[in-house]
């Protein structure tokens, strides 16, 4: 039995609480989970009937009271991004392991005191780079190891929404650099960078722009708010193998909602469009023919093992890829909890730090105007 509690009860928050509630049903292989408690900003009434609504033994807006809950074994950190550090440090220090959303540093130096707190405790932590969780990205990763695409030369990815082109659309916590820590390459960006660590390893330099299209919107009371994160992104990669391309986030694309990934090789080219089906690689061989990937090429893949073993595949238990790969996510963190393995591919504190840190690197680059090297020194 693993003890569960979660901070914030947000949008975030209640897709991870969809996907746990979804491991019995789905009979995966994984320790029963009990629900110990939600952690908010006002104990009212209506606040502890919703935990109890949803099978917790209670709500608190005393994050002390909860990590000092001996029942409680994880903190899943679901709260804006400026306190993803200070309460991953709180509950590691306490001795508890976290699972917290993306990305959980606002810098280098926030990285570097998770990294000290890790180091003193007894418990372990993972970060919600659910994307890393389509198959798709598994499959591709495995069989460029294996050779499929020869040597990488170049890539480009896509991630793309619109909501943020209406003006209308009020001033929320996403807008404010200080909360946020960024805008669209920060929020959209910092998927495609992970992703594409994971499928083509390190990033070396990175030059970025980025752009404000809607720089004042309303707030609650109506009143206009300066708005200091960027609606879009262009960040022109160099990886340490020598590829390059490109990770474009736009959070004001009419008409391009959705997510593209492409990888060209010498000897053929990948197309991932995982919203689309979260399974499907497009293989394009040398001669430019659609092609198989051969399944040898990464069936024996441990990462891919992993996906495969948890993400829901019959028709009928999907929820949509959203709520599948958050699922998987969070299924693969119990299980490390369970067997004390850690599998090459899981977003790691070092694996996600790493990807935060080429996002650092792109904001002082968009500032700088110049190419910047990577520091992943923390």
């Amino acid at each position: 039995m693993i003890g569960y509690s979660v901070i914030g009860y947000g949008g975030i928050a209640k897709t991870h609480l969809m996907g746990l509630n979804n491991f019995r049903p789905l009979e995966l292989n994984l320790p029963l989970i009990e629900k110990v408690a939600i952690v908010g900003t006002r104990q009212t009434p209506e606040n502890e009937k919703l935990a109890a609504d949803l099978g917790f033994a209670y709500f608190s807006a005393d994050r002390a009271e909860v990590l000092a809950d001996e029942k409680v074994d994880v903190v899943d950190i679901c709260a804006p991004n400026k306190f993803h550090a200070p309460f991953t440090i709180e509950a590691l220090q306490a001795g508890k392991n976290v699972y917290c959303e993306k990305p959980f540093a606002m810098n280098r130096r926030e990285i570097a005191a998770i990294g000290e707190a890790l180091k003193t405790s007894k418990g372990i932590m993972q970060a919600s780079y659910n994307k890393r969780f389509l198959p798709a990205f598994s499959i591709a990763r495995a069989a460029i190891r294996s050779g499929v695409l020869g040597k990488v030369t170049s890539f480009r990815v896509e991630y793309y929404h619109s909501s943020y082109l209406n003006p209308e659309k009020p001033f929320a916590w996403r807008m404010s650099k200080a909360v946020s820590g960024g805008g669209a390459l920060a929020d959209l960006g910092s998927h495609a960078t992970d992703l594409v660590r994971l499928v083509l390893g390190d990033v070396d330099s990175v030059l970025t722009d980025m752009r404000t299209v809607v720089a004042e919107r309303k707030d609650a009371k109506g009143e206009g708010v300066q708005v200091d994160v960027e609606d879009w992104a262009m960040s022109r990669l160099l990886m340490k193998n020598g590829a390059v391309g490109s990770v474009e986030a736009s959070r004001v694309a009419v008409g391009k909602e959705g997510f593209r990934f492409e990888v060209y090789g010498e000897t053929g080219s990948f197309l991932i469009e995982p919203f689309l089906d979260p399974w499907k690689v497009n293989f394009t061989n040398a001669v430019g023919q659609a092609a198989q990937i051969p399944k040898a090429s990464y069936q024996e893949d441990r990462f891919f093992q992993l996906v495969d073993g948890i993400y829901p595949k019959n028709k009928l238990f999907t929820h949509g890829w959203m709520l599948d790969s958050h699922l998987t996510s969070l299924a693969s963190f119990i299980r490390r909890l369970e067997t004390g393995e850690t599998i090459d591919g899981v977003p790691t504190f070092v694996e996600a730090a790493r990807t935060d840190a080429v996002l650092e690197a792109g904001y002082e680059s968009a500032e700088t105007g110049n190419i910047t090297k990577v520091i992943y020194d923390f």
